[in-house]
């Protein structure tokens, strides 16, 4: 019987007053069991790079390759275990037409950006992340909507040569189409999985 999180926070009231985070916590070891790789092939693309302003890193932004690979229906699986589900459920999502990609914007810190000359309302950002053979790519940050044919072409639209992203909050990403590297996601997650139950090993440990 499969049952709804409303019915399982109310069975969870039965015997606790703090149902909510006995689920939250459910929720966090779900996400530390590794994927079995024995029973489905994840071969697919992921690939993390840190959005650096001013020298500090205010957010990252996660690439996966989910859509019409047979695998669509696990999205919510995957990428919890991959960034937890805590940081899943609080990303903006987005996907480009350009190479059917998916990305995911986890904000960490305010994104404070600079007014572009031509238009005060618009904010905008362009720097490079490296990939995971090392190589420069270039991509661009903005906020907001600009009328200016120039600055929509250039950061908002979906334009030849990038591939770009819109996000419910206004935030927009264009990354320049190169073929970059990547990860293999299975063993990427599994990877941070690793990573992940060893930090919680020492933390438990140092505590």
């Amino acid at each position: 019987m499969k049952y709804t999180e409303s019915q399982v926070l109310n069975i969870l009231k039965s015997v606790t007053d703090q149902p909510k985070d006995i689920l939250d916590k459910w929720h966090k070891e779900k996400d530390n069991e590794y994927l079995d790789l024995t029973k489905y092939r994840y071969s697919l693309f992921l690939y993390s790079f840190p959005i650096i302003i001013n020298g500090e890193e205010v957010a990252t932004i996660t690439l996966a390759n989910i859509h019409n690979t047979g695998v669509e229906g696990l999205e919510d699986v995957l990428m919890s275990k991959y960034l937890t589900t805590d940081i899943y459920n609080n990303s903006l999502d987005a996907f480009s037409h350009e190479n059917y990609m998916s990305a995911y914007l986890s904000i960490h810190k305010e994104l404070k950006l600079t007014p572009h000359p031509k238009d005060n309302n618009f904010y905008a950002f362009e720097s490079t992340f490296l990939d995971a053979d090392g190589k420069e790519i270039n991509y661009h940050l903005s906020f907001g909507y600009s009328e200016i044919p120039e600055l929509y072409e250039k950061y908002i639209s979906q334009q030849n040569g990038w591939c770009s992203y819109r996000f419910d909050n206004d935030v927009n990403i264009q990354i320049k189409q190169n073929d970059f590297s990547g990860w293999e996601m299975g063993k990427k997650i599994n990877e941070v999985i690793k990573a992940r139950i060893r930090d919680q090993k020492i933390n438990m440990i140092c505590k």
